[in-house]
């Protein structure tokens, strides 16, 4: 029966149309709830242009990359069968300057294992690495030289010339490998 064919006097049956429409409505309202706390929850999210100049989208900022250069050779005084000889030079030819604490320099000689350089003190740990020029300083400068020496172990002998190849690692947010492969024949 259509609702239209409905008088007003016909209370209940009015009563129970409203109440079916009640239950789409509360439907329809919790629907529409849904998808309003979606939107809200979306909100910033979508906006492609901020209007705020003070927001940091990403505050790490990559460093710009700095080349380095260097030479090798042996050092002066040859190499003999005490365990404290100078074994090579090391000159830094192009790049920025280096803090002495941010600086890694590893050595492998007649290719075995790598071993971890001290600076300027020898601690028994087989090797050591000072500045050669006199000028107290922070940092290492272009046209600067380092020697890597052994300490405490004999790490080339006297008898033929030994390979020491040199590793050079800066180390700030991140380590980086600023020098490889550098064979340099210690005799």
């Amino acid at each position: 029966v259509p609702f239209n064919a409905y008088t007003s006097t016909r209370g209940p049956v009015v009563f129970i149309y409203f109440m079916r429409c009640r239950t789409t409505m509360k439907k329809l309202q919790v629907l529409f709830f849904v998808v309003m706390m979606m939107t809200v929850s979306l909100a910033g999210c979508l906006e492609e242009d901020s209007t705020d100049d003070d927001e940091i989208i990403n505050p790490y900022v990559e460093p710009d990359e700095i080349n380095y250069s260097f030479t090798g050779q042996d050092s002066d005084p040859a190499v003999s069968s005490s365990d404290n000889d100078e074994l090579v030079e090391l000159t830094m030819t192009d790049g920025s300057d280096l803090k002495w604490p941010n600086l890694v320099v590893k050595i492998s000689v007649d290719a075995g294992i790598w071993i971890t350089c001290d600076h300027d003190q020898p601690s028994g740990e087989g090797c050591f690495f000072t500045k050669i020029e006199s000028s107290p300083s922070q940092f290492w400068d272009v046209s600067e030289k380092i020697s890597i020496s052994e300490d405490s172990e004999n790490l080339c002998e006297t008898t033929s010339p030994c390979s020491v190849e040199v590793e050079l690692t800066k180390i700030t947010d991140v380590e980086v490998v600023i020098l490889e492969d550098l064979v340099v024949d210690a005799n």
